[in-house]
């Protein structure tokens, strides 16, 4: 047990020292671990969009950060070649992205998991404050 609490503390003080975050685009939702705003587009004439503030402890944080590192290294296993560094490629409306803020070189790499692929993504959306949003109307083709 005290394995696992020190490999916690561990984990946090290592995502505290590099600035990373996780960040999301599912089609018309958006997710950021840096601010925890979750943004849902509606498409609505009377309403754009709609926002919430998620409010996670630091342990959450480290999980969202560990999910999308994992969604990244999974959808990345097709580059074939060694000499190819897997670096971004943007698969919008849906895309994972981890960066590292705080240095004068920010890298960003995106999954290529599918949506319902995403352990992120699904992380996020099974939380309540996600859950009890309007659905979208927004149609990506």
């Amino acid at each position: 047990m005290k394995f696992i609490i020190f490999f916690i503390l561990l984990l946090i003080s290592a995502c505290a020292i590099t600035n990373e975050h996780a960040s999301f685009r599912a089609g018309s939702d958006s997710f950021d671990t840096s601010n925890g705003i979750f943004e849902r587009r509606l498409c609505l004439a009377e309403q754009d969009a709609v926002q919430v503030k998620i409010h996670f402890d630091q342990v959450d944080k480290v999980k969202m950060l560990e999910l999308a590192k994992a969604d990244i290294s999974e959808g990345s296993l097709d580059v074939d070649s060694d000499e190819l560094e897997p670096i971004c490629v943007s698969s919008y409306p849906f895309e994972v992205m981890v960066s590292n803020e705080g240095s004068e070189a920010s890298t960003t790499c995106f999954s290529l998991l599918s949506n319902e692929q995403s352990r992120f993504v699904n992380f996020v959306q099974t939380m309540q404050a996600v859950k009890s949003l309007p659905k979208s109307n927004c149609r990506y083709y």
